[in-house]
C-alpha cells in the first residue's frame, strides 16, 4: 500500500551558491564543480538511471547502455562520494561539505523543515526525473493478517498522514494535501507547499517501478564497471 511519494533522483543544490535554479542534469558533469558534488547511489540502477536522464534516454528502457556507462565513467572524477546511506548524505548538504548532487526530495524536505537548512534546495531538470512510492506491505505469511490490516487502515488514515508529514516531511498520497494539512498548526506552510509539487513539471516524471530483468542486469554491470574504472 503506497504510503509516501518521492522524487529520486532530485537535483540538489546550494541556493546560496547558485544565482538561479539549475535546469539541466548537465551541471553534474561540469568540471567547474569538481570535488563539490555527491551523488546518492543506494542501488546500482540509480546510477544507470541518472546516466540515462543525462543522455536523453528513457531511464526505465534505455537504448544505449554503452553511452550511459561512458558518461558515468567520465563523471566519476568530479564526484566527492557516491553515498549509500541517506542521513549522512543529507548532512553533507546541510554542512555545506558539497553544494551539488542528488538525493531524494523527501530528505531535502527534512533538511529544510526539520534542520532549518534553508540553503539546500531540490529541483527536477527539464529532462525530467523519476518518482516512486515507499510502500507498506503485509507479508504473505503474516501470522496475524487481520491485525496487520487494521494497522494499515490506521496508517493511511488522515490523522496518521498528518502525523507522518509533521514528523517525516514527506509527500503523502492524498488527493488534497492542502486541505488535509490546513488545520494542523504544527506543520509549516512552506512544507505544505513543498510537498504539493506545484513548482515542478510532473509531466516529465517517469514512474520508478520495477525494471525488466535485462535492464536491471545491465545497470548492475555498468555500476560495477564504473566503480572499477
Amino acid at each position: 500500500m503506497p504510503h509516501s511519494i518521492n522524487v529520486f533522483p532530485a537535483l540538489v543544490y546550494n541556493n546560496e551558491y547558485f544565482d538561479s535554479e539549475p535546469d539541466s542534469w548537465d551541471i553534474l558533469w561540469d568540471e567547474e564543480f569538481a570535488d563539490q558534488m555527491a551523488l546518492m547511489v543506494h542501488y546500482a540502477s540509480a546510477a544507470g538511471k541518472l546516466g540515462a536522464l543525462y543522455t536523453g534516454q528513457d531511464p526505465n528502457d534505455p537504448d544505449d547502455f554503452d553511452e550511459i556507462e561512458e558518461v558515468l565513467i567520465n563523471q566519476k572524477d568530479l564526484v566527492v562520494t557516491y553515498a549509500s546511506e541517506h542521513e549522512s548524505h543529507m548532512q553533507s548538504f546541510i554542512n555545506e561539505e558539497v553544494i551539488l548532487g542528488t538525493h531524494t526530495s523527501g530528505r531535502i524536505n527534512i533538511a529544510n523543515f526539520s534542520h532549518d537548512a534553508d540553503h539546500v534546495s531540490w529541483t527536477v531538470p527539464e529532462a525530467g526525473s523519476l518518482f516512486g512510492t515507499d510502500s507498506i506491505v503485509i507479508p504473505a505469511d503474516a501470522p496475524h493478517p487481520r491485525a496487520t490490516l487494521n494497522f494499515l487502515n490506521y496508517v493511511i488514515s488522515e490523522d496518521s498522514f498528518r502525523e507522518f508529514v509533521n514528523i517525516m516531511n514527506y509527500k503523502v498520497p492524498h488527493e488534497d494535501i492542502e486541505s488535509l494539512l490546513s488545520d494542523d498548526d504544527r506543520i509549516d506552510d512552506g512544507l505544505v507547499e513543498a510537498i504539493q509539487w506545484n513548482d515542478i513539471n510532473v509531466d516529465n516524471l517517469y514512474w520508478n517501478g520495477p525494471l525488466d530483468d535485462e535492464v536491471e542486469q545491465r545497470y548492475d554491470e555498468i555500476w560495477t564497471n564504473v566503480q572499477a574504472a
